[in-house]
């Protein structure tokens, strides 16, 4: 904490004091901690003489359980601010997201491979029995199987990140390092586990989470619009599906070197483009494209130049203008003309009959 007056200079001087409902705490003046320096608290009340920089050491109130502590600050008996902290418990549940996990790894890839399209295929988080989100543990790869055999976590890219579409905060990510080989048996179906140690140094253990290994080398691919013809103002959505050798999935994170897509002037690229440096998740890549207002009809290509052998996949796609036609209200004319004709014959029999 810094205190400063009505004329934003420092306070210095007079008695910094700090209680706390529940642990114990350490005021210490000082203008920066020191790294090994012992900030040990020893009691639920400390002062000391006010700095220019002050630090407060909180402690747990028991350790690895959770629960709350109020701290409540005052300079010379006024009290300048209060700081409720919440602590989590030992560690109870480990969990890995799979909509946000790699289901497809890719062979040999690494934290260390060139650029950072593989990293933090692995999402996860962890828990005490409260059900509080912790952090700080460093979890392990266990009990792989299959094509995951000889498979660990990076502990070096470890890191913590907000799960997209999520409010929850706290979760953690990782990259999965595959030992990689060209034998059978490094590619396919395989499983892992990943693990964190509690205060006890018992394991504990996430779900079982199966994936696929796969080549980073794309061999075929196809491409498809989710409809034939769409109406002016919609959104179209172009799927690009590609497989290794094997037919496997691509791995997520692979990049879609050479890609060239074609459209004609009624389709426009909207949201983020798709270009060679998009990448795939479980061998899928979506591009949306704003549809224009021309009724026609819009050939297309895709191309994977670098990435693969086979030749592009055309197609073609219609807009169809919502306006009436003059073709289909002439259409509409005979339709009622003939009508009209029908209830006319008929009537002039039920005459002819009276």
């Amino acid at each position: 904490m810094s205190l400063v007056d009505a004329y934003a200079a420092a306070v210095t001087g007079g008695t910094l004091t700090a209680t706390v409902t529940g642990g114990k705490v350490n005021v210490v003046p000082a203008y920066s901690t020191v790294s090994g320096d012992n900030y040990a608290a020893t009691t639920a009340f400390d002062s000391a003489t006010a700095t220019s920089r002050n630090y407060v050491l909180v402690t747990q109130p028991t350790a690895d359980t959770a629960g709350s502590s109020t701290v409540t600050i005052t300079y010379n008996g006024t009290v300048v601010g209060t700081k409720t902290i919440n602590w989590g418990g030992d560690v109870a549940s480990i969990v890995v997201d799979p909509a946000n996990s790699a289901t497809v790894i890719g062979n040999g890839v690494s934290s260390t491979t060139s650029g950072t399209s593989y990293a933090l295929n692995v999402v996860y988080v962890y828990k005490d029995a409260a059900g509080n989100v912790l952090s700080g543990l460093t979890p392990t790869l266990v009990d792989a199987t299959g094509s995951m055999i000889g498979a660990s976590l990076s502990t070096s890219s470890e890191t913590t990140i907000t799960v997209p579409q999520s409010s929850s905060l706290g979760y953690g990510a990782s990259t999965i390092n595959h030992p990689g080989g060209t034998a059978t048996a490094n590619f396919g179906a395989g499983s892992y586990r990943i693990q964190v140690l509690n205060g006890a140094g018992t394991a504990v253990k996430s779900q079982v989470v199966n994936v696929t290994v796969a080549s980073t080398t794309t061999h075929t691919f196809s491409a498809s619009f989710d409809k034939a013809s769409y109406a002016p103002g919609d959104i179209a959505t172009l799927t690009i599906e590609a497989k290794d050798s094997g037919g496997r999935l691509m791995p997520t994170g692979k990049t879609l070197p050479g890609l060239v897509i074609s459209t004609g002037s009624g389709l426009v690229v909207t949201g983020t483009a798709c270009d060679s440096a998009s990448t795939f998740k479980a061998g899928i890549k979506k591009c949306t494209f704003a549809v224009g207002n021309t009724a026609g009809s819009y050939s297309w290509s895709v191309a994977l130049t670098s990435g693969s052998s086979q030749d592009p996949v055309i197609g073609s796609v219609k807009v169809v203008d919502g306006a009436v036609s003059n073709a289909e209200v002439l259409k509409s004319i005979v339709a009622l003309i003939a009508s009209i004709n029908k209830q006319i014959a008929a009537l002039q029999k039920l005459i002819l009959k009276r």
